[in-house]
């Protein structure tokens, strides 16, 4: 569910028939690349012009992906709305509601409907269009590229990313679902003053806006330079680029090169394995009481006898 492409498959992007125009493949992932990756082609275009004479043809995708991403990801990406959009309307139930666990699972399942209908924009819709040579679909799909990218993004900050970006808003969530159940779990007399309804909508309200803080730059890393004709398929498609931010090398090793990794990796992660390790241990010292405890009673009523 990424627009990125590794280094090694970059330099396909500018061969000589190249037109710059397809969303899933925009740019490199990591911070290494350096500017002579858009160099001039040997036309004279480079990959920032936006001039229509560089925008001439409609690179067409592999057939595996018209089919698995065009066709099979669509009776999946519609079972998978269906089911969250069920599970928002269980947990947001009022007798669900009371307890307050239930609250993550519904922004857990809100925040899937967001990366489906994000990935339903950026991946399926244009090879579908392909497929069936419905290319208003591909229109349709290059001009709001840039903005559900960045809603993808927010929404996987919420969750768990796919590829190395897509993580933020639900990886957080499920740090507040392991904190919450600590709480419950190892101060259970504790829990009730600890979580009362009003910090854990405080909670998962700034989880939420901080999502999307910490995504917003990614609604300015790509932009439709221009709306050009293709001779080939005959037909108007808007031409995507990336923006100076995007390539800056400045951007990718703070961003991606060590708050993405911080924010989204380290910290979390390590959280999660502190937080479950002291859950567990919790639980083994409960079930050793529980079974000390029925080993006493046992020998109170044999020694009665």
């Amino acid at each position: 569910m990424d627009l990125l492409l590794d280094n090694s498959s970059f330099p396909s992007i500018f061969s000589s028939n190249s037109s710059f125009d397809r969303p899933p493949d925009l740019l490199p992932s990591s911070s290494s690349f350096n500017n002579s990756s858009f160099s001039l082609r040997g036309d004279g275009c480079d990959y920032f012009n936006s001039s229509c004479v560089c925008h001439t043809e409609y690179q067409f995708y592999e057939w595996r992906e018209r089919v698995l991403l065009g066709l099979l990801a669509l009776p999946i990406i519609a079972f998978g709305l269906i089911a969250n959009l069920t599970s928002v309307r269980i947990f947001t139930h009022r007798l669900m509601s009371l307890s307050s666990i239930n609250w993550y699972l519904a922004v857990l399942s809100a925040s899937d409907s967001l990366i489906l209908i994000s990935s339903f924009f950026v991946l399926s819709l244009p090879r579908a269009g392909e497929f069936l040579t419905w290319w208003r679909f591909n229109y349709i799909s290059y001009s709001v590229t840039p903005y559900m990218y960045g809603m993808m993004m927010a929404a996987q900050t919420c969750r768990r990313e796919e590829r190395d970006h897509s993580m933020d808003y639900s990886v957080w969530m499920t740090v507040g679902v392991s904190l919450h159940r600590y709480i419950g779990v190892c101060h259970p007399y504790k829990s009730h003053s600890l979580l009362p309804n009003k910090r854990v909508a405080t909670f998962i309200s700034s989880i939420i806006l901080f999502s999307c803080l910490f995504n917003m730059t990614r609604l300015f890393e790509v932009h439709v330079s221009n709306v050009c004709f293709r001779f080939n398929i005959e037909y108007e498609l808007p031409s995507l680029a990336p923006t100076l931010m995007r390539i800056n090398e400045l951007y990718m090793t703070i961003f991606f090169g060590w708050a993405y990794t911080v924010v989204m990796f380290a910290l979390p992660f390590s959280l999660l394995i502190i937080l479950n390790t002291m859950v567990l241990l919790a639980v083994r010292k409960s079930r050793r009481m529980h079974a000390l405890s029925s080993a006493n009673d046992e020998l109170s009523r044999r020694s009665e006898r």
